[in-house]
């Protein structure tokens, strides 16, 4: 697993020496994760959430930027706004955004009263 996370979330930032003044970027690391039976989510440090599908492609939803990427079989990345992800005429996408979108609903209609509460604080952050 710790491979995977070196090789798709985030390269090891260059080494910053205190002298040139250069900022260091901040390690993303899990916060939550879930496995279902087509995909694993991740809930990362940087309010990004990350689905990894079994047949290896993946969603990523980042709620600062307000974008979804789409990284398909052969590996390409494809970058929506999110507002209009849905209406893209890439049937592949769109397939996996309903998967992860009815996943996340299910999570918050599960959890009602103050564990929905929680669940919304952990994806809204």
């Amino acid at each position: 697993m710790l491979q995977h996370f070196k090789q798709h979330l985030a390269a090891e930032p260059e080494s910053v020496s205190p002298n040139n003044g250069a900022k260091a970027t901040p390690l993303v690391y899990v916060k939550k994760w879930l496995r279902t039976h087509h995909a694993i989510i991740f809930r990362l440090s940087n309010k990004v959430v990350q689905v990894i599908f079994t047949d290896r492609t993946e969603v990523l939803l980042s709620s600062g930027t307000r974008e979804v990427m789409y990284v398909n079989k052969k590996g390409e990345r494809l970058n929506y706004p999110l507002d209009s992800a849905f209406d893209s005429e890439n049937a592949e996408m769109i397939k996996r955004l309903k998967y992860t979108k009815d996943i996340l609903a299910k999570m918050l209609s599960a959890h009602k009263g103050e564990a929905a509460g929680r669940l919304r604080a952990y994806f809204c952050r």
